[in-house]
């Protein structure tokens, strides 16, 4: 492999694939990235088994196409801090000779036959949504996975795809959150699903956080495949059943609806969650008199109540929540914007929606108890 390439470009490419490499591995190799070069263009690889990232790289001009493993540390050093524009490249198969205009590097290289193998997006059934919409999607839901869960599929987030919408939806069994999309489909319009991991989506949202067009995604062969442009993602699905989350989100029948304000809400709950503890984890919410109260007591951590006005002046309504599950679902929202609170009774789920359909239900806890 022989060829020169663009320094800024390759490293803006290499730090994202860098992304999903992996960490103290048993296998080294997969603590590296590859690089694969021919006549037409240039790919970086990076995997850690579980998810796996191929960028095309522009800015090469290539005089002998092949491939080389990229010591991650070391090549990512000299991309980092070189100050040349251009480096040349040339690998004799164990040694890669690294030229800038007033440096030289010579690394020792593993086989690139010793990289795992890696496929390409090649799905003809699949859906496109715009790229901030998918990330948006997964910054409004993973935070509601149970990464250590072994029973249910709930370590991930599952993609159910309809013929024009898609749900995306996450739970860790006290709460849960639902985002619906507009999708347009291509293919069948059979109805396909899948549960991402949680990390594989946290990576394809870094990733794709500056792409202004739209991504293609698909379910086959047990993995999730997301492209975009340049970039091609694929990630391990989650073994396992995941629950039946439509029938964990109330249908509103019977509740009183509040409007709330993201930001003020967030800060009443991030003040009343203070003297929280193990023992004394809810924070009971009472509203009423054009008021919300949040409480909590514990002899160990001490008392807190903090208020804030509403619009509410029917009778009391009060249900204990656990303060960080909601904080999260909080801060993923633009403190400017509202939500619509749905409110049954202190032995029901509370829902929380939005106006662009996106729905929290969380549990409600024993006003004592640390959990639900």
């Amino acid at each position: 492999m022989k060829a020169i390439c663009d320094r800024k470009k390759l490293l803006r490419a290499f730090r994202l694939a860098s992304l999903a490499t992996a960490r103290r591995s048993p296998k080294p190799i997969l603590e590296n990235i590859k690089l694969e070069v021919d006549a037409k263009s240039a790919t970086v690889v990076a995997t850690n088994l579980e998810t796996s990232i191929r960028l095309d790289v522009p800015g090469f001009e290539v005089e002998l196409p092949g491939s080389v493993v990229l010591p991650a540390d070391r090549f990512g050093a000299i991309l980092a801090k070189g100050t040349s524009e251009r480096l040349a490249l040339d690998c004799n198969g164990s040694k890669l000779a690294v030229a800038g205009e007033a440096s030289k590097y010579s690394l020792p290289v593993e086989s690139p036959d010793l990289f795992p193998a890696s496929g390409r997006f090649a799905e003809e059934q699949f859906c496109t949504l715009p790229a901030g919409t998918f990330c948006e999607a997964v910054r409004r839901t993973v935070f509601a996975t149970d990464e250590g869960a072994t029973r249910y599929a709930v370590s991930g987030v599952l993609f159910e795809q309809g013929e024009d919408r898609l749900h995306v939806v996450a739970t860790n069994g006290r709460c849960i959150a639902v985002q619906a999309v507009p999708v347009e489909s291509a293919g069948s319009t059979e109805k396909r699903f899948g549960v991402v991991l949680a990390e594989t989506l946290k990576i394809a949202a870094r990733v794709l956080a500056d792409c202004e067009g739209d991504i293609r995604l698909a379910f086959a062969d047990n993995s999730a495949w997301i492209a975009a442009g340049a970039v091609e993602i694929c990630g391990r699905l989650v073994e396992g059943r995941f629950p039946r989350w439509r029938e964990h989100i109330p249908d509103g029948a019977g509740a009183t609806k509040i409007t709330l304000p993201v930001g003020r809400l967030l800060a009443a709950i991030e003040q009343a969650a203070i003297t929280t503890s193990e023992q004394h984890m809810g924070v009971h919410l009472a509203f009423g008199s054009s008021k919300l109260m949040l409480h909590n007591e514990g002899a160990e951590r001490g008392e807190s109540r903090v208020e804030m006005p509403v619009d509410y002046d029917g009778p009391e309504l009060a249900v204990t929540l656990n303060p960080f599950y909601l904080a999260d679902f909080l801060r993923v929202l633009d403190s400017s914007t509202e939500v619509t609170a749905q409110v049954v009774s202190a032995e029901t789920v509370v829902a929380l929606t939005t106006n662009d359909n996106y729905t929290f239900a969380i549990a409600p806890m024993c006003k004592d108890k640390k959990n639900g």
